[in-house]
């Protein structure tokens, strides 16, 4: 990443040269990215600006420890500067664990990375001329990490399918919503209330899965406790 941010400055020297038309003094832009309407700082590294140019490290060293910005897997993100006129060029890249790679930005957007982990973007921006070829009216570059979290919904899925085919084993899907893929997933701590398949869980954390109650029924279906390892279903507790 230091090799791309060095060679932005060169390109500005030596192969273009720097015009001030059009572009305001000072420091480059603001720049932001927007996520579900919400928007986010991003942190201004190497540029060229009015004539003056100043190199900076990449995002991992310019970002090391910044909280990362949540975000859930394939995520919509969308770049903001409020400056005109808008940058031209742009090239993004993302760092994750050393692996560096090319990000495919369309219209200023780009998706989240698929998997989990955190993720270090180098957001690149050039005011080329639009009359003289290879002539660039300014470049920055900024940086923003990201954090791609699970989606619960996702995650949960898997326990409460393996506890919903357990309910049906036990003939107790009359007393539960039809709806039983939105059932709420939760932390507990197994006690003596609990019918445990398996005692080695007893005062340890495991997941319960709590199903709607069905309409005009007396009693709902039995809350299911799942091994949040495997996925398997340890036990339930009884409805009184």
């Amino acid at each position: 990443m230091k090799k791309w941010m060095v060679a932005s400055l060169f390109f500005c020297f030596h192969l273009m040269g720097c015009s001030n038309n059009d572009i305001t003094r000072g420091e480059p832009p603001k720049a932001m990215i927007q996520i579900e309407k919400k928007s986010y700082d991003t942190k201004l590294g190497s540029y060229c600006w009015d004539g003056t140019c100043a190199d900076s490290a990449g995002s991992v060293d310019l970002l090391r420890g910044k909280p990362p910005i949540k975000v859930k897997p394939n995520e919509e993100v969308k770049f903001l500067i409020n400056h005109e006129p808008k940058p031209n060029e742009i090239h993004v890249k993302k760092n994750n664990n050393g692996n560096e790679t090319e990000v495919f930005v369309k219209n200023n957007h780009f998706r989240a990375p698929k998997e989990k982990g955190i993720y270090y973007f180098d957001y690149g921006v050039w005011w080329m001329d639009e009359k003289e070829e290879h002539l660039s009216q300014g470049d920055a570059n900024y940086a923003f990490v990201l954090e791609v979290t699970s989606d619960s919904r996702e995650d949960n899925r898997e326990y409460i399918k393996n506890a919903w085919a357990y309910v049906n084993e036990n003939g107790w899907e009359e007393t539960a919503s039809k709806d039983w893929e939105n059932a709420k997933v939760e932390k507990r701590v197994v006690n003596d209330d609990y019918v445990l398949t398996d005692k080695n869980f007893l005062n340890k954390e495991v997941l319960v899965v709590i199903f709607q109650e069905a309409e005009k029924v007396v009693s709902g279906a039995p809350t299911i406790l799942v091994d949040p390892k495997t996925s398997r279903v340890i036990g339930y507790l009884p409805i009184e």
